[in-house]
């Protein structure tokens, strides 16, 4: 979207909320408002977010969908959504490995599982932030394969 410095996380910190604006409008659709009653359909992954180290790939989106989904959704209907997260996300094979830290990633696949974790909210859109930063070649083609298989 843009060169290195031209606002593309300011920009999604300011979408997001996270930041205030220093000026101009809003709009969605073309309609001027706060962005805010967006936010329950809406997700974001951050060039650097967070993740459960101590738990699997799997556990840590699990957990990400328990606490995100509404709590209608039954424990049966929240395995299903996360079983597919894991099989649209090419996670099957290492679903039961932990994740591991920054420091100490156990295996890769850690903006994978980020992605994850945020789809498992079900939205209506996904805003990245840097999704293929720090990654090798292969592993970004990888990821934006995924991600245009979304769209």
């Amino acid at each position: 979207m843009g060169a290195s410095g031209a606002g593309k996380s300011t920009f999604l910190n300011v979408l997001m909320g996270k930041q205030s604006n220093t000026g101009g409008v809003t709009k969605v659709n073309g309609v001027a408002g706060n962005i805010a009653k967006y936010k329950k359909i809406i997700e974001y992954v951050p060039e650097d977010g967070i993740v459960l180290p101590e738990l699997t790939f799997r556990e840590n989106i699990q957990h990400s969908a328990r606490i995100q989904l509404p709590c209608t959704w039954s424990d049966k209907e929240i395995k299903n959504h996360v079983d597919v997260l894991i099989n649209y996300l090419q996670l099957s094979h290492v679903q039961d490995s932990l994740v591991g830290g920054t420091a100490a990633p156990v295996i890769s696949g850690g903006k994978r599982v980020r992605i994850g974790m945020e789809l498992a909210a079900a939205p209506m859109a996904l805003f990245l932030d840097e999704p293929t930063s720090r990654l090798d070649a292969r592993a970004a083609a990888s990821i934006m394969s995924t991600l245009k298989a979304l769209s």
